[in-house]
């Protein structure tokens, strides 16, 4: 039964990223009699597009724009056949980089990015190194991202790494080489890592030979813990696969992650999200899912690739979280309450993939803001602020965002049952983690129910 959970949960995430984007063919009347160039059009999000030219010729009397493609069946001359299939070979590699490098990407795209996609596709020539280097290290890491099952945020913290080491190398005159690298060698990454968003301004050839979606804003402490994990994730890797017997790790001392005392919605603030009379209806929906989350406690990627097979026996719902690793694959059940089941019941007649109408995450976020500031939910809470990793309070509207949900449902239950294994079990969680210790500052209620122990 989980396998067959895991195939659909893979299943719909495949096909959620498929939808998100499509490369269009069509051909240019600009050209000569025979020959015209195939244009681009690459449609992405909410119907947004751009548009290219290719680069690729092809004898325009056997192309149809309707198919697509090339109309080869009726072809009997071999040299004109296989010269159309060999260009339509072509396109659908073009085609398949190009999706590649969107779910890749962060998003922020341009027509820049896909004239870069093109250019590189058509002219690699352009791009190799003037200069034989070893690239055992960035072999590896392909083969690493292909074997490694993660989700499609820490696919893309992996690339992250792997093109700024690629830029590190650029910027020392450097080969960096896996069995050799030292704890040195972390410590001037870091001090670029830190650093790169100022280096960037005097050092534009780094992004012509390593592009990025968008320059690096300035990296605070957290940021560089999350890459140096995933760094610190592949080199384990190659040490457990017998590639290197190095591993620098233990003379290293790693970045480390500041976060203050989880702040979270009360059962009250919660139920007043859930009773407000929105005059948008495209926000009312936005407030039904946030409430749902609350509900089930689920990560948001894991929220967007539920479906209704996710519900079981009526009364529970049932994924894979996406961050999971495959050492430890785990079935996350969640019984279903009563508010849960009302917002299921409202949406039953939905026919999107998902179980709602779900919009970007970036804009379910800024929903969730515009929610808590409509309701008046906009009580200070303490922040740690990334950069400084200093405490400063913020309007809970201005901070409010889909993990809050997530952090409404540990909150509470953990005020209740302090039971990490059991809230872990419906969280994702796995058995003591770490996370929890973080919500164990205790109420004033809690202190003034135990006091009455001792009256």
């Amino acid at each position: 039964m989980w396998k067959i959970v895991i195939l659909k949960c893979y299943l719909c995430r495949a096909l959620k990223n498929n939808i998100m984007a499509k490369v269009n063919f069509s051909i240019s009347h600009r050209g000569d009699e025979k020959q015209s160039e195939i244009l681009i059009r690459f449609v992405y999000g909410n119907g947004k597009a751009l548009r290219a030219k290719s680069g690729i010729f092809v004898l325009s009397d056997f192309w149809s724009d309707k198919k697509q493609s090339f109309k080869i069946e009726p072809l009997t001359e071999k040299r004109i056949k296989d010269d159309c299939t060999q260009k339509m070979e072509q396109l659908t590699t073009l085609g398949n980089k190009i999706k590649s490098s969107f779910i890749e990407s962060d998003g922020n795209i341009s027509k820049e990015w896909l004239a870069n996609i093109i250019d590189r596709n058509n002219h690699p020539e352009k791009y190799q190194p003037k200069e034989e280097k070893s690239v055992k290290w960035l072999a590896l890491f392909d083969k690493f991202l292909s074997e490694k099952k993660v989700s499609i945020s820490r696919h893309r913290r992996f690339l992250v790494v792997k093109r700024a080491l690629q830029r590190y190398e650029l910027y020392k005159g450097i080969t960096l080489d896996i069995d050799t690298i030292k704890a040195d060698d972390l410590r001037n990454f870091q001090s670029f890592l830190e650093n790169e968003n100022e280096i960037s301004e005097t050092r534009k050839d780094l992004y012509k030979a390593v592009p990025e979606s968008r320059i690096p804003d300035k990296r605070g402490e957290n940021t560089l813990a999350c890459l140096f994990k995933a760094l610190r994730t592949f080199m384990r890797w190659c040490v457990i696969n017998e590639y290197t017997t190095n591993y620098p790790f233990p003379k290293f001392v790693m970045p480390k992650e500041s976060y203050g005392t989880p702040f979270y919605i009360s059962l009250d603030e919660r139920n007043l999200i859930y009773n407000h009379k929105f005059e948008s209806k495209s926000l009312e929906a936005q407030r039904d899912i946030f409430i749902f989350q609350c509900c089930i406690g689920c990560r948001v990627s894991d929220l967007y690739s539920l479906t209704r097979d996710s519900i079981r026996e009526g009364s529970f719902i049932e994924y894979i979280p996406i961050k999971t690793d495959e050492e430890r694959e785990m079935v996350v059940r969640v019984p279903i309450n009563d508010i849960a089941k009302q917002i299921l019941n409202k949406y039953e007649d939905y026919e999107g993939d998902g179980l709602f109408p779900f919009i970007s995450t970036q804009k379910y976020n800024e929903a969730i803001k515009r929610i808590f500031t409509e309701t008046g939910i906009t009580r200070k809470v303490i922040v740690i602020n990334p950069l400084t990793g200093e405490k400063e309070n913020k309007p809970l509207n201005e901070v409010a965002s889909s993990h809050l949900a997530r952090r409404c449902f540990i909150g509470n239950l953990y005020q209740r049952v302090q039971d990490p294994n059991l809230i872990g079990s419906m969280t994702g969680h796995i058995e003591g983690s770490a996370a929890f210790n973080r919500y164990k500052a205790v109420t004033d209620d809690i202190k003034s129910d135990v006091i009455k122990l001792i009256d």
